[in-house]
C-alpha cells in the first residue's frame, strides 16, 4: 500500500469521524425540541385535569351534585394552563442540558430559540385565545345562593334555611347558641331574610370553605398564576411594549441557563435552577403585590426618573438585571472552565 492510498483512507476516516460527531451533536442539540414539546405537552394536560378538579371543588353546593369531568372546563383549562407549561417546560430543557452537557453552544442556541419562541410567539397567542372565551364552564357558581335544608354557624348562633328563593330571600329558623340575642326562647323563626353573597376566594359555598384547607404551597401556587394571568392578560390587551414588559419575566427565567454548570455536581446545579426559578417567579409577583416596590416607584416618579417611573418598566429593569446577572456568571464560569482546560492540555 503506497502512500498515496494511506493518504486517503486516513482522510476518509478523519471525514466520516467528523460527520459522525457532528451528526451526534445535532442530533443532542435538536432532541431538546422534542424533550420541550413532550413535557410541554404532559405538563399541560396535568395542570388542565388538575384545573378541572380545582373547578368542581370551587363549584361544590351542599346537596347539589357534582360532575367530575367536564370537557369544556377541561379545554379552557388547556388553554389556561398553556403559558405556565411552557414556561417550565423551558426549566426541563435546563434539566435535559444538565444531565447531557455535549454540544454546549449549540445547545444554548437551540435553547434561545425555543425560548423566545415561547414567550414572543406561543404565550400571547394563547392569551388572545383565552380572551376569545372559546370554552365556558357549564357550572354556575353559587355565591349569590345558598342551598336549603342545611345547618348553617354563625358568629352567635345556627341558622337553618327551609327556603330561599331566586332572590336570595330566606326564610328558615335560628338557633341563638351563645344567648347574645337576649330573648327566652334559643330558637326563633324568621321570613323574608335577606341574605348577603357568600364564599370566600376559593370555595363558593362557606360549608366546605370552612371545612377545607388549602396547603401554603398550593394557595401560593394559585396566588401568583390568578396574579400573572391577570396582568398577562392586561399587557396583551395594551400592546406590545406592555406585554415586551411583562414577557421580560421569560428573559430572566431563560436566563437561568447561566447557572447550569456552576458545579461539577449535577444535582446541586439542579438545585441552583429549581430555587432560583421560584426566586424569579417569587419576585415578579411582588413587584405586582407588594408595597415595596410601589414606594420604589414613588421614590424614582419624585427623581422624575422617566425611565423607572412606571410599573412595567420597573418590572423590565428588574429581570434585565436579573438576566445580566445570570449571564454574566455564565459566561465568566465557561471562560474560566476553558482556561483550566488550555492549561490542562500545555502540561
Amino acid at each position: 500500500m503506497n502512500s498515496k492510498t494511506c493518504g486517503k483512507l486516513v482522510k476518509k476516516y478523519v471525514v466520516l469521524v467528523f460527520t459522525s460527531c457532528y451528526a451526534g451533536i445535532m442530533k443532542s442539540s435538536l432532541f431538546l425540541l422534542v424533550v420541550f414539546t413532550i413535557l410541554c405537552i404532559a405538563v399541560t394536560l396535568f395542570c388542565a385535569f388538575g384545573y378541572v378538579l380545582v373547578d368542581g371543588c370551587t363549584h361544590m353546593a351542599a346537596g347539589t351534585s357534582l360532575s367530575f369531568f367536564s370537557l369544556d372546563v377541561f379545554l379552557n383549562g388547556i388553554i389556561m394552563c398553556f403559558p405556565f407549561a411552557a414556561g417550565f417546560s423551558c426549566m426541563g430543557m435546563i434539566f435535559y442540558m444538565i444531565r447531557h452537557p455535549s454540544a454546549p453552544l449549540l445547545s444554548v442556541a437551540v435553547y434561545f430559540v425555543i425560548g423566545v419562541a415561547v414567550w414572543a410567539f406561543l404565550v400571547p397567542q394563547a392569551l388572545r385565545i383565552e380572551q376569545m372565551g372559546l370554552f365556558k364552564s357549564l357550572n354556575v357558581r353559587t355565591e349569590n345562593r345558598l342551598t336549603e335544608g342545611y345547618f348553617r354557624p354563625s358568629e352567635y348562633g345556627v341558622f337553618y334555611y327551609s327556603k330561599i328563593n331566586s332572590q336570595n330571600i330566606a326564610e328558615g329558623v335560628y338557633i341563638d347558641t351563645t344567648g347574645a340575642s337576649g330573648s327566652m326562647s334559643p330558637i326563633s323563626r324568621f321570613t323574608n331574610l335577606q341574605l348577603a353573597p357568600t364564599g370566600n376566594e376559593f370555595f363558593a359555598d362557606p360549608l366546605f370553605a370552612s371545612s377545607a384547607k388549602i396547603t401554603v404551597i398550593i394557595e401560593h401556587i394559585i396566588t401568583f398564576a390568578k396574579v400573572m394571568r391577570i396582568e398577562a392578560l392586561k399587557a396583551v390587551k395594551k400592546g406590545f411594549f406592555s406585554y415586551l414588559s411583562f414577557a421580560s419575566i421569560g428573559l430572566a427565567l431563560l436566563s437561568l441557563i447561566g447557572i447550569k454548570s456552576m458545579s461539577s455536581w449535577k444535582l446541586l446545579n439542579l438545585s441552583f435552577v429549581i430555587i432560583l426559578y421560584v426566586v424569579i417567579c417569587r419576585i415578579n409577583l411582588l413587584i405586582y403585590t407588594s408595597p415595596v416596590f410601589y414606594s420604589v416607584l414613588s421614590f424614582f416618579q419624585e427623581k422624575k426618573i422617566s425611565v423607572l417611573s412606571s410599573l412595567p418598566y420597573l418590572q423590565l429593569a428588574v429581570n434585565c438585571l436579573i438576566s445580566l446577572l445570570l449571564v454574566s456568571a455564565g459566561m465568566i464560569q465557561y471562560l474560566v472552565l476553558r482556561a483550566g482546560e488550555r492549561r490542562k492540555s500545555e502540561v
